[in-house]
């Protein structure tokens, strides 16, 4: 069999310069692109009308060279008619196409001819069938590389993405080839070799595939469609009235309105960090909640907090973050990225500043860069102009009017009138969650018949709110015809728990290590309490176990306090994209254990070393059982600690209550009197001081008891320290054995890791 390639020459001018000439060989269904320097076009011109993703050239079936526009910024015209986007063009000899009305393609043909078609030859095409495909071929290859069977012009697509192949018992399968960004299938992220049934859609970066269909760019699809969205609170509160707005994809909208109207809800909804209760929200025609794992692929998120470590670089934020988004990507690619949106937000300047050092401005665009990593479609940002100065706020929008040509849409909450100078759509919002104009920015003056924004404002709220709301209303009773279109449903998945809880750990040990000061006092608060300790008690009497072990717990809990409240923002927001709960957690514990077993050795060795030196007797008997136990009590008090940060929502109120957690841990102890009833005791079974403290006496084994005792002399005596007497007699001839000690320890560990899951799930609970 023979296939028939035509060859051409595509010369480009710029007026009268001719700036690019290529030559060019298609065989039928092969696609040549054409874009800017920043694209891997085939043709690549250095002109800023140019978009990174602007002409495609083919043959067809019957031989005819065909152009298509796909979806550039400045069009592309044949002579004086506008091409229409994402559709094929027949052109001729000697067609003058003008890219962006600037630049002129002349197309020369050449002579045809054929070549064989052998086993191995791949015709690329952007715009066949599965199905077609697979009729002449038992397996085909998708991906960007102009070698595959269907090539989609898509940064997002790796060269050679993924291989559908004819199974071995019938039917057909789909295989990822270890792409960056990953291939869902039903709105799965695959793992493994997957069936495919005949309606199953399949996506790759910004396309949906069928077996029966065309791929379908999602960037070209509107980016935002509700229809008869609500959000109910607990206690029937409405905080957003049935809302049907649309927003067009490479745009950029605001949302306006009163303190307090439910501008960062309405965002909330549109982006999935809160739940519908009623009616729906569609990305890109995939219906949100269902689908949301897959779209949080294409969603960027800002909200009002930073979500970026204040205690790390702003080259070491995007990278870590980098690092967790963009998991199947090498380290030069990664480092490619972070480099690409530092430069594209302006910050390279001051990659190597902490955040903590940086100013508001240069906060928020660290945080957008952020969310570029993943080369987001949407980007919805919540008050990102409110800490700025003017001069920052239009340097800020022309950031992201850049975007917008890039394709991203731009969803924003202001309070800002002249933020509307860069908006091209603008959604207000009145008093109680009502909608109450969404339109273009030019006509919003004339919607509410005023000539001021400020006087818009005075509009929504108070009696006057309902007149505006039954307008909206009326305005949107003729349901579009798009309007009957259902959302994709698809299902779930989650990033790779392994290498997240290592790049989630690198960061944290980072986040400790820059902060140096802190650290140090953080290590040295061991050796300090544990000198004093010998400086007061001469000797080991009852008091130094007991105290040595509740400075162990107060070093594990104080640790761990701050390290869940102090991020809530960016767990939130990485919890939405892809964050495992367990690996997040499990991180924390990593990270603060090895800090608990230095700062016990710490303890451990001061101790061992001051009773030592003073000649006392006895003497530490035990010191690295000591400090295997020490660690074991610092470590189950970090857990009580992540515990304790992870129920509350602000910093001051964690440091309030740790207080009231330590002096349980003192008074139950049994050390400091006998446990004298059973209420006492059942209490003391929740305490990490009673089992640490008798498997610490239960180590050293003899201590040092002054006064007299009992069938004994006044002369101080040294006995065996054993706390059992202090309880009863409750666990037969367990109770006052090590293994005891050891075995409430592990479940009391156990216990708050499991209530800590259960809070952090509470809080991104969809």
């Amino acid at each position: 069999m023979q296939h028939s390639t035509k060859r051409l020459r595509a010369t480009f001018f710029e007026g009268d310069q001719q700036i690019a000439s290529a030559e060019l060989e298609l065989t039928a269904g092969q696609t040549k692109t054409v874009g800017n320097l920043k694209s891997s076009a085939d043709i690549r011109l250095g002109v800023d009308v140019v978009s990174r993703n602007h002409l495609a050239i083919a043959m067809d079936g019957g031989g005819d060279v065909v152009i298509c526009d796909t979806g550039s910024s400045n069009g592309t015209f044949d002579g004086s008619v506008e091409l229409k986007p994402n559709e094929w063009h027949k052109i001729h000899a000697g067609s003058r196409i003008c890219l962006g009305g600037e630049v002129r393609m002349v197309i020369e043909m050449q002579a045809d001819f054929t070549i064989p078609s052998g086993s191995t030859s791949r015709v690329a095409t952007s715009t066949a069938k599965l199905a077609d495909l697979l009729k002449v071929q038992d397996q085909i290859v998708i991906g960007r590389g102009r070698e595959c069977d269907l090539a989609l012009d898509d940064p997002m697509v790796s060269r050679q993405h993924a291989t559908i192949y004819k199974g071995r018992v019938g039917g057909l399968m789909i295989k990822d080839m270890g792409s960056a960004n990953g291939t869902f299938v039903n709105g799965r992220r695959i793992q493994q070799p997957t069936k495919l049934a005949s309606d199953t859609p399949i996506f790759m970066g910004r396309h949906v595939l069928g077996l029966t269909s065309a791929p379908v760019d999602l960037s070209k699809q509107t980016a935002v469609r509700t229809r008869g969205a609500t959000l109910d609170y607990r206690g029937g509160k409405r905080g957003l009235h049935p809302t049907d707005i649309e927003i067009q994809t490479g745009s950029m909208t605001a949302i306006m309105g009163p303190s307090g109207c439910g501008k960062s809800t309405l965002l909330k909804v549109l982006n999935g960090d809160v739940p519908l209760t009623q009616g729906s929200v569609e990305i890109f025609g995939v219906d949100l909640i269902a689908g949301y794992e897959y779209l949080r692929t294409v969603i960027g998120y800002v909200p009002q907090d930073d979500i970026v470590h204040q205690e790390l670089t702003v080259q070491e934020a995007i990278y870590y973050a980098a690092r967790l988004r963009l998991e199947h990507l090498d380290s030069a690619a990664i480092n490619t990225k972070v480099s690409e949106v530092m430069k594209d937000l302006r910050i390279s300047h001051i990659q190597r500043h902490l955040i903590s050092q940086i100013s508001g401005g240069q906060r928020k665009r660290v945080c957008i860069a952020v969310e570029l990593l993943s080369s987001p479609l949407i980007l919805f940002l919540d008050e990102p102009t409110s800490p700025l100065d003017p001069q920052a706020v239009e340097e800020f929008l022309s950031i992201l009017e850049d975007l917008t040509k890039q394709g991203t849409t731009i969803v924003m909450v202001t309070h800002k009138p002249e933020d509307l100078e860069f908006m091209e759509k603008v959604i207000f919002m009145g008093e109680g969650g009502h909608v109450v104009y969404s339109g273009a920015t030019a006509e919003y003056l004339s919607w509410f018949g005023v000539e001021r924004t400020t006087e818009v404002y005075a509009r929504l709220v108070g009696a006057e709110l309902n007149t505006w709301v039954a307008k909206y209303v009326r305005s949107k009773e003729q349901p579009s015809p798009s309007e009957a279109h259902s959302g994709m449903k698809l299902q779930s998945t989650k990033a790779a728990a392994w290498r997240q809880f290592y790049w989630l750990s690198r960061r944290y040990v980072a986040i400790k290590t820059n902060d140096r000061v802190n650290t140090m006092m953080m290590i040295g608060q061991a050796p300090l309490i544990a000198a004093l300790i010998c400086l007061i008690f001469a000797d080991i009497t009852p008091a130094v176990p007991f105290l040595v072990v509740i400075s162990a717990i107060w070093l594990g809990t104080n640790n761990a306090s701050r390290a869940i409240v102090g991020e809530q923002a960016i767990f939130k927001r990485e919890r939405m994209f892809n964050l495992h709960l367990h690996t997040y957690l499990g991180s924390k514990v990593f990270v603060l254990g090895i800090f608990a077993v230095i700062q016990s050795g710490l303890l451990m060795a001061v101790i061992t070393l001051g009773y030592q030196f003073r000649g006392t007797d006895p003497h530490w008997t035990s010191p690295a059982g000591g400090f295997i136990w020490l660690s074991m009590v610092c470590i189950a008090s970090t857990m009580m600690g992540l515990f304790v940060s992870s129920s509350l929502n602000n910093l001051e109120k964690v440091m309030t209550l740790v207080p009231l957690v330590l002096i349980p841990q003192i008074m139950l102890a049994g050390s400091i009197s006998r446990i004298s009833n059973w209420i006492v005791e059942v209490l003391s079974y929740c305490t990490i001081s009673r089992w640490g403290t008798e498997g610490l006496n239960i180590l050293q084994k003899t201590i040092h008891i002054d006064g007299p005792i009992s069938g004994a002399g006044s002369a101080p005596q040294v006995l065996q320290a054993n706390l059992g007497h202090y309880y009863h007699d409750v666990f037969g001839k367990l109770a006052g054995t090590f293994f005891l000690d050891v075995w409430w320890l592990v479940k009391l560990s156990i216990i708050f890791a499991v209530l800590t899951i259960v809070k952090l799930n509470a809080r991104t609970a969809k």
